[in-house]
């Protein structure tokens, strides 16, 4: 089943992954926050193919760390970026990016170059806490801490700039609802820790979570072409 599931979250992300870049290339460019979503799908699509090595093969230090770094550090804050993008503009955007990517290089080099504390079990999911030293997990606890709480609060900002707006005002707040309420799924394995176990926590909650979060972008990016989703001081627009 952990296998299965982390087959499906794999190939959903995937497919939201060239969604966002289809859209992304259609607006000719202009629409940022597709393209940072677009990347962010495709991290979380790599997180689910590491899991599902781990699920099929047994877990090592290569596809721990493959996992780790790319479904518990990155993938969080680059679709907060999206967010970013979309609710407050290119300007703020193209700063927080410069941000969100230095945080990306410099997690990448810690979390593969790190020592593990501890030896791995070949059929057994571990957390960050049993075999990393705190530097990894401060950075883990930083981007889907962060990533998770800006999220939050740009799905609040985009849910009242919808409702004082006057075209499709419904739709950008659903957007911005599906995309929390994904995120926060996904971090929901350590409650549901205790009932289906580490990898079964994960792979359910990787699963509904990113489904959840594509339903967003979907709702998001069905309006039609030029429809301007948020205030008029932001000027943000989604294409088909």
């Amino acid at each position: 089943m952990d296998l299965q599931l982390a087959i499906i979250a794999m190939l959903v992300a995937l497919v939201a992954s060239l969604s966002a870049y289809e859209r992304w290339a259609s607006s000719h460019g202009s629409s940022l926050h597709n393209l940072a979503w677009g990347f962010g799908f495709l991290l979380i699509s790599v997180a689910s193919g590491f899991m599902a090595a781990g699920a099929k093969l047994g877990w090592n230090q290569t596809i721990f760390r493959g996992f780790y770094l790319f479904g518990a550090v990155v993938d969080v804050p680059v679709l907060a970026l999206g967010s970013a993008y979309l609710l407050f503009g290119k300007e703020v955007g193209r700063w927080l990016s410069r941000l969100v990517a230095a945080f990306c290089f410099y997690s990448a080099g810690i979390v593969t170059t790190t020592r593990f504390t501890h030896t791995l079990h070949p059929s057994q999911l571990p957390q960050g806490s049993q075999v990393f030293s705190a530097l990894p997990r401060v950075l883990a606890a930083v981007g889907s801490g962060l990533g998770a709480s800006f999220i939050f609060v740009a799905s609040a900002i985009g849910i009242v700039k919808s409702l004082r707006s006057r075209p499709r005002k419904g739709r950008l707040a659903a957007t911005n609802l599906l995309i929390s309420v994904g995120v926060a799924i996904m971090g929901m394995s350590g409650a549901l820790n205790s009932v289906f176990g580490a990898m079964s926590a994960f792979s359910v909650t990787l699963t509904i979570g990113i489904i959840v979060i594509y339903s967003g972008f979907l709702v998001g990016t069905a309006a039609p072409r030029n429809t301007v989703l948020l205030s008029e001081e932001t000027v943000i627009k989604l294409s088909a």
